[in-house]
């Protein structure tokens, strides 16, 4: 579970937390030097630590995707929240205090701070479902920060004197919020123990393996970018099941998940216990549709098979026309090319069958049944994929 950058990361941590624990201790003891290497250090350690901390999340979500989601919206994900926001509160107060101090250093360090800045929001991804190119994404925040500095510095020349007073709390408070930094250890050993999803009700299920990060379920959760769950009502059990086994844009798309998916399922790679967990728990919240007698994603097919009545003539799986009847199995259709078996079924017309050589002897029966070139490739693309049954 645990990778390199993450090891770096609670190092990091525990080193700011330490800095800021000098921070106080150095101030009320007049150990003025001590004091600022205290401050100089937060300021620091914390973008630095905070971009590391990011990066090696990515690397997590690629590893184990379960036990990221539950760093990000699962069980552990508020004590997660907690050593972010200390980092980020921790440095920003820091060079506050310094800037206060009146030392000319702070100005330096509040310069390596901001650049360092840019490289937390530079390592930090652009996420799957923002429109928009990543460096496009990242020039913006940049603009923010540059111009959330500049507002900074201005009040700081017009309201100096005024802000004095305020010196010695923000020297405790950048002294003390680096401890909240602590909840990062705190959070990785709380996600390290096994999570038994078995012993939980289907909802508490699917909240503490991340889904509500990017779903809203019954009212709690995101709804952006992933939607509500209650839309799995409209699906059928194994398009629910082939999607979770593989959660990317192509299968979003071809399962009917989406008309226009935004990229992979956040990265989120599921081990197949916790797709049948998933499965189960949805299906028993939401009555999702039984499964589909052609497997998932040839709902339009299926209706094809229904309409034309081709089991009338033919057979798939074994069922349909007594000893396979005058059409034979269908799965025999896997064996011509894709693009013959899309004319053949635009017009299935004796003359035809003998043209694209379907049969020697064609009985012509099939002419009334005629598919529109749309229809006529989704069930060529459907016979094709019988050949891998």
């Amino acid at each position: 579970m645990m990778n390199e950058l993450l090891w770096i990361a609670l190092f990091g941590a525990i080193l700011f937390t330490c800095s800021g624990l000098l921070t106080i201790w150095a101030h009320f003891k007049k150990k003025d030097l001590l004091r600022n290497m205290g401050l100089y250090a937060v300021t620091l350690l914390g973008p630095i630590t905070l971009g590391v901390c990011w990066k090696a999340q990515m690397q997590l979500m690629e590893a184990d995707g379960v036990i990221w989601a539950r760093l990000m919206s699962g069980d552990a994900s508020i004590v997660w929240a907690i050593g972010s926001v200390g980092l980020i509160a921790g440095a920003g107060l820091a060079l506050g205090a310094l800037s206060l101090l009146e030392r000319a250093k702070g100005i330096y360090v509040g310069a390596l701070a901001f650049a360092l800045l840019w490289v937390v929001i530079f390592l930090h991804p652009t996420p799957h479902y923002v429109p928009m190119p990543a460096w496009l994404d990242k020039l913006i925040w940049f603009a923010l920060l540059v111009g959330g500095a500049a507002f900074c510095l201005t009040i700081y020349m017009k309201y100096r004197s005024y802000l004095k007073l305020f010196q010695l709390p923000v020297i405790i408070a950048a002294g003390l919020f680096p401890i909240l930094a602590l909840a990062y250890p705190a959070a990785l050993v709380q996600v390290s123990r096994p999570l038994d999803l078995s012993q939980l009700p289907p909802d508490q299920q699917i909240k503490q393996m991340g889904c509500l990060s990017c779903h809203s379920m019954k009212g709690e959760g995101y709804p952006i970018p992933g939607e509500g769950l209650e839309s799995v009502a409209s699906r059928k059990e194994d398009v629910v099941r082939a999607f979770l086994a593989d959660p990317s844009a192509e299968n979003a798309l071809k399962f009917g998940i989406r008309t226009n998916p935004t990229g992979d399922m956040a990265g989120v790679r599921l081990r197949d216990s916790e797709v049948d967990i998933l499965t189960e728990a949805l299906k028993s919240l939401f009555e999702v549709q039984p499964p589909s007698k052609l497997g998932p994603g040839w709902d339009h097919v299926e209706a094809i098979l229904v309409e034309k009545t081709c089991l009338a003539c033919h057979t798939y799986a074994g069922e349909g026309a007594p000893q396979g009847g005058i059409g034979g199995p269908l799965e025999n259709a896997s064996a011509f090319q894709e693009e013959t078996l899309v004319e053949w079924l635009k017009k299935p017309s004796a003359e035809n069958a003998v043209a694209l050589k379907i049969r020697e002897t064609p009985m012509g029966a099939m002419e009334i049944f005629a598919l529109p070139e749309e229809q006529a490739k989704e069930a060529a693309a459907w016979l094709k994929s019988l050949a891998q049954e």
